[in-house]
């Protein structure tokens, strides 16, 4: 096994890892919600794929070419909406930039739908398209503050005492 190989095996453990953690803490602490964060949405069966969407250096360094099979089938073990199921999924609030360059807002919002077809359970599914921010977020201090406490009160929502 190359080195490569070793990356790519030594990043998928420590994300399984960090995602059992998060459910474990989610479990003790949210009564099993999840809030949710994602750096990673795109369907790899599309977008990762195409000459459009040009993958720099570093990404391919990350995950692979998609046009391996090898790497291709890597990236759709983790990509969170290639991975979409029919079960009851936990609540979330899914947000996005409108000018984000690196996450199209089309990416989250894609996600959310199918999340939300495929879900059997009852918890909210929310989507919030911030139409001033970009990656990131939207500068200022204030205008952060304001994007962290809709996050807070999204998960105090939860605890039923809002």
């Amino acid at each position: 096994m190359g080195a490569r190989e070793e990356r790519l095996g030594a990043n998928e453990a420590l994300f399984r890892e960090v995602n059992e953690r998060v459910a474990e803490v989610a479990e003790q602490f949210f009564a099993g919600e999840t809030p949710a964060t994602l750096n990673f949405s795109c369907e790899c069966g599309d977008l990762a794929c195409t000459e459009q969407v040009a993958m720099t250096v570093g990404e391919y360094e990350e995950w692979g070419n998609p046009h391996e099979r090898q790497h291709y089938e890597y990236m759709l073990s983790y990509s969170p909406y290639d991975n979409v199921r029919a079960q009851a999924y936990p609540a979330m609030l899914v947000t996005t930039g409108l000018w984000d360059s690196q996450v199209q807002y089309y990416e989250p919002a894609k996600w959310v739908a199918k999340l939300r077809s495929a879900n059997r359970g009852n918890q909210p599914l929310l989507l919030h398209v911030n139409l001033e921010a970009g990656h990131g977020g939207k500068s200022g201090r204030y205008e952060r503050l304001r994007e962290i406490a809709r996050e807070y009160g999204f998960i105090i929502s939860l605890s039923g005492d809002s």
